[in-house]
């Protein structure tokens, strides 16, 4: 599905009908697998861990007892995950947005470094799709010929 998005860009097919329902499948495929289905494994596996460290094995063959500190480094790093997972996919919400704005519409979002902006500030940016002009606060950033 990325890989289809990234040839639409090649293709100068940016912003195109075909390029949303990918964009669209992309980001359902993406919610139903890491935030809907994603959390419930790491809810199953949490219990998992906490059944194996609560029930340690009583002999040998039946194998070793889990370490806490193992038990707490992996399920720290699960949620670490699940929390990158919602960070992105609100990032991909957030491209969709801006890339199928109505054209001239401004898109509200976050100044980088250089011209003035001090990153991290708000900014407005105003990009001409027909053209190849972008503007940044009303000043011309780039115009290709």
């Amino acid at each position: 599905m990325l890989n289809f998005h990234w040839f639409f860009d090649k293709l100068n097919l940016t912003g195109s009908k075909p390029q949303l329902y990918n964009g669209l499948i992309l980001i359902a495929t993406f919610f139903c697998c890491r935030i809907v289905w994603g959390p419930i494994q790491s809810f199953r596996v949490f219990r998992d861990v906490f059944d194996a460290y609560r029930n340690p094995p009583l002999t040998k063959e039946e194998g070793v007892p889990v370490p806490l500190w193992l038990a707490m480094l992996y399920l720290g790093t699960n949620i670490i995950l699940n929390f990158l997972n919602y960070y992105w996919f609100g990032r991909m919400i957030d491209a969709v947005r801006k890339r199928f704005a109505p054209k001239g519409e401004r898109v509200k979002g976050k100044g980088g470094e250089g011209e003035g902006g001090k990153g991290g500030e708000e900014a407005e940016v105003l990009v001409v799709v027909e053209g190849t002009e972008i503007k940044l606060d009303g000043k011309m950033v780039k115009k290709e010929l």
